[in-house]
């Protein structure tokens, strides 16, 4: 979370809060900006098949129709808002600290180091909380 920014209520008790200078609130977005140079996450290539820890993002109208679904993005068809429980063995955003595993460091922003993580299974929210963890 970068002081001073607009992002102060979206977020998940214990998880990180980073947004960037256009004010949109998402770690995708803000990583797209770092990594690829525009806030199109998925037309960044280094974000392909990336999913994030997002419980509440699927709640309208009832958040037990996705399977609670990560939300993630794909290069390859340019798609985003993808239900991570239709998906399998994609990557989980992990921030802070190296894990152990089939890891791949994305950047460092404000302090915080991201990597993707490789997520087995569904790729729901808590299959990506317990893959970071």
């Amino acid at each position: 979370y970068m002081p001073g920014t607009v992002c102060t209520s979206s977020w998940t008790s214990g998880c990180i809060r980073y947004d960037h200078a256009n004010g949109m609130c998402s770690t995708l977005w803000g990583l797209s900006e770092v990594l690829c140079g525009h806030d199109d996450p998925q037309s960044c290539p280094a974000l392909d098949d990336t999913f994030v820890y997002c419980p509440n993002c699927w709640c309208q109208p009832n958040c037990w129709d996705h399977g609670d679904s990560a939300y993630g993005v794909d290069y390859g068809t340019n798609g985003y808002g993808l239900l991570g429980a239709n998906y399998n063995n994609m990557y989980a955003l992990c921030a802070d600290f190296p894990l152990q595993g089939q890891q791949e460091y994305l950047t460092t922003v404000d302090g915080w180091a991201f990597y993707k993580v490789r997520a087995m299974g569904a790729v729901t929210n808590a299959n990506v909380k317990a893959t970071c963890e």
